[in-house]
């Protein structure tokens, strides 16, 4: 199941919500795939504007989910 991301200054953030967000993981859970979820916020978007690694790390993980 692959979950659509909205680009915000760099970082992708998947569009989810939490129906969607368990089907993602337990899609994953039986497909046997490995990965993080990430979490960030307006802080954590705008550190990664200067902070490659970060932003790699946000844009590489399994659900990069918004703190709303």
């Amino acid at each position: 199941m692959a979950i659509e991301r909205v680009n915000v200054p760099g970082v992708g953030i998947s569009i989810i919500n939490l129906e969607t967000a368990l089907a993602a993981v337990a899609d994953a859970v039986l497909q046997r795939r490995k990965g993080y979820i990430g979490v960030t916020g307006v802080h954590g978007v705008m550190e990664a504007q200067t902070d490659e690694k970060l932003r790699r790390i946000l844009n590489q993980v399994f659900l990069c989910t918004p703190i709303i």
